[in-house]
């Protein structure tokens, strides 16, 4: 797995046989300094499973950074999950 800031990277769309994204959107590391991922935390629940997986610290960050976002909406398109 990695990580881009372009929203219009088309890797964001790839999926490994693994089932994972192989990029997940972020913000630069400069917007993600502004924020603390506390006010979200690092975990979502799949829609499908029910199952809670740790998300890493930048994608945590980009979350957090704003929630309504029109970034955080890509993540939550891209990562099709729920955030728990």
């Amino acid at each position: 797995m990695s990580l881009t800031n372009d929203p219009n990277d088309p890797a964001l769309n790839q999926i490994r046989p693994d089932g994972q994204q192989e990029k997940y959107l972020v913000l630069s590391e400069e917007e993600r300094a502004k924020v603390s991922c506390d006010q979200y935390g690092h975990k979502y629940r799949h829609l499908k499973c029910g199952t809670i997986t740790t998300m890493g610290q930048a994608l945590a960050e980009t979350y957090a950074r704003d929630a309504r976002s029109s970034m955080a909406e890509l993540i939550a398109a891209h990562v099709r999950h729920t955030f728990a």
